[in-house]
């Protein structure tokens, strides 16, 4: 149960989005864009957070779109994970959402939720990441397509008045050769421990989360995994180029989650061409 009292707002357009999330925090009230809900609900129930109104941007068009513009593939951030997996429209998006929770949860997380919330795996990110995805935003001070690189970049990088409207992709990106491996402590669904997405784009390109405290891609690291060394020096050569230190946690220590990630990797590299989770 919810112990505040909030306004719920369903705008059914952007500039009505924008308006409405404007007048409400000059009024100094604490406002929160909502997609699925899952995680504004659970928290709220657990009173990590508190707000004043919630605008849910599920009846705003360009945010439930999935479609073709030209060589472009269009996702609204409020598709639900299951709505893009069902699509078939990019075989390596559809198998990283497919790992994300189970199905009746996929039915109301949205693709939004999953890169704009809380939960620090991110795991949406992964092929967005390798397919060098573009991202609409829109805010008070207009509507502005970034690439997903600058705004996630080991954080969240947008500003506090905007919300996600829609993600593109290059069509190019969903005939590439993938693989895709999570590894979890117990069962299916559960967060992971690490999450390995590659594509062949010429050379291997590779996108992680759970390994570090962020979900991330990195140059140099695409530059190793295509170097001529053996692959022992590969693996040893990443670990070193990581962007941040290790996780270490109450679901794996920093020793076996490498342990687990230098094997997964090797796996990776070794068998590319097929589906895993």
């Amino acid at each position: 149960m919810i112990s505040f009292n909030f306004k719920y707002l369903r705008p059914s357009n952007i500039k009505e989005a924008i308006e409405v999330y404007g007048n409400l925090s000059r009024d100094g009230k604490k406002v929160l864009y909502y997609g699925g809900g899952t995680e504004i609900v659970t928290f709220a129930r657990k009173q990590v957070i508190e707000v004043d109104a919630v605008i849910d941007i599920k009846s705003i068009g360009e945010c439930r779109s999935l479609q073709q513009q030209g060589d472009r593939l269009v996702y609204g951030a409020a598709l639900t994970l299951n709505e893009i997996i069902d699509s078939k429209s990019f075989p390596l998006f559809g198998a990283v959402l497919q790992a994300i929770a189970d199905h009746t949860v996929r039915n109301r997380l949205t693709l939004g939720g999953n890169i704009c919330g809380r939960l620090p795996y991110r795991e949406a990110l992964l092929p967005l990441f390798l397919s060098d995805a573009e991202f609409v935003l829109a805010g008070e001070a207009g509507i502005r397509t970034v690439k997903c690189n600058e705004v996630y970049n080991k954080k969240l990088n947008i500003k506090k008045d905007e919300f996600l409207v829609q993600v593109a992709i290059d069509r190019k990106y969903t005939d590439m050769d993938y693989h895709n491996l999570r590894r979890v402590k117990q069962g299916e669904v559960d967060y992971p421990l690490l999450h390995i997405a590659m594509i062949r784009d010429k050379g291997l390109k590779a996108a992680f989360s759970g390994v570090c405290a962020f979900p991330f891609k990195s140059d140099e690291i695409d530059r190793i995994i295509n170097s001529d060394s053996e692959i022992k020096e590969k693996i040893s050569a990443v670990i070193k180029a990581l962007p941040s230190t290790i996780k270490d946690d109450q679901w794996a220590s920093k020793g076996y989650r490498q342990m687990l990630f230098e094997k997964a990797l090797e796996k990776s590299i070794m068998t590319f061409g097929g589906d895993e989770i």
